[in-house]
């Protein structure tokens, strides 16, 4: 979960550059382990924004345990997400990650995705990438679905929470900002490729529910799935204003993700996964709360 200023520049900077970064650690191959990251003055330049928001976003992802800080040389990356495919053939375990997942998806003609998450943040930055492919040719989907379930602000959260106990409301709005904004973030991406021409049919639904997700789940074109469960650490927490605030966190970047895919066994582990997540998910949307729902057409209420 990244730190996020609710409106101005400074805070839509801030998160673009640490939800950039953040993608790039999690897929373990543009800052692999060990490396170190450019520069803050190589940063700062890479994405027009000030050396203050590139500390900011630094100070950030050292607190969640991506990147330490070494005197005289930089940050080096120590932590990517893990993927594990439990149905690969022991010895022969593919590559998985969401990027290679959804680019899969998104060479198909209709694309269907279904995320349940906290803030779904992993997810913007990999859909900005794939519509760079389609802006670029590359693919050419003619319909995009995608169904979102994220926690309500009036939903029962535990966390995040103030270390040794305390009132949470400045973390819990901290934290709906972010989940507004990121929401935001991937209906704006997908509106764009619609009103520009690039994508014909776009449907972005957003619904809520009341209890507070204990793992994500992505559902991708009814064939495959990325499930982590999220795990609670404690980490300084910077709010809106600048106070930091010792607390305990929910993380999912940091997580193993277990990808499941159907298979021509109806009965294999991961058709029976996928099978069984996609109903679980369905349900889910029907007993959700009402939220939004954007077409081509505009917006409207619910679904």
């Amino acid at each position: 979960m990244g730190s996020q200023r609710a409106g101005g520049g400074t805070g839509r900077a801030f998160q673009r550059v640490a939800d950039t970064l953040r993608s790039r650690l999690a897929d373990g191959r543009t800052y692999p382990i060990d490396r170190l990251l450019p520069s803050e003055r190589e940063l700062a330049a890479e994405f027009d924004v000030s050396r203050d928001t590139v500390q900011r976003v630094l100070r950030e992802l050292r607190s969640e345990g991506w990147i330490r800080a070494e005197q005289g040389r930089g940050h080096r990356v120590v932590k990517t997400q893990s993927i594990h495919s439990p149905d690969q053939p022991q010895g022969h375990a593919k590559r998985v990650n969401l990027e290679l997942v959804l680019d899969k998806a998104f060479a198909a003609e209709e694309v269907a995705l279904d995320v349940y998450s906290l803030t779904s943040e992993s997810l913007v930055g990999r859909l900005q990438e794939q519509a760079g492919r389609i802006r670029r040719g590359e693919i050419s989907p003619r319909g995009i679905k995608i169904r979102m379930l994220l926690p309500a602000k009036d939903a029962l959260m535990d966390l995040p929470r103030p270390c040794g106990g305390g009132d949470n409301a400045a973390l819990l709005e901290r934290l709906h900002g972010i989940i507004d904004v990121m929401a935001g973030m991937v209906r704006k991406t997908l509106e764009d490729l619609n009103t520009e021409g690039w994508v014909p049919s776009v449907t972005v639904a957003v619904r809520y529910t009341r209890s507070r997700p204990q793992f994500k789940l992505y559902l991708v074109n009814r064939t495959e799935a990325l499930h982590a469960l999220y795990r609670s650490e404690r980490r300084p927490i910077t709010l809106h204003g600048g106070e930091t605030v010792d607390a305990v966190d929910i993380l999912g970047m940091q997580a193993t993700l277990i990808h499941y895919e159907k298979g021509a066994d109806p009965e294999s582990h991961g058709s029976l996964f996928v099978r069984e997540s996609q109903r679980w998910f369905d349900e889910e949307w029907i007993n959700s709360l009402s939220g939004a729902t954007w077409r081509p057409s505009g917006a409207t209420a619910g679904e």
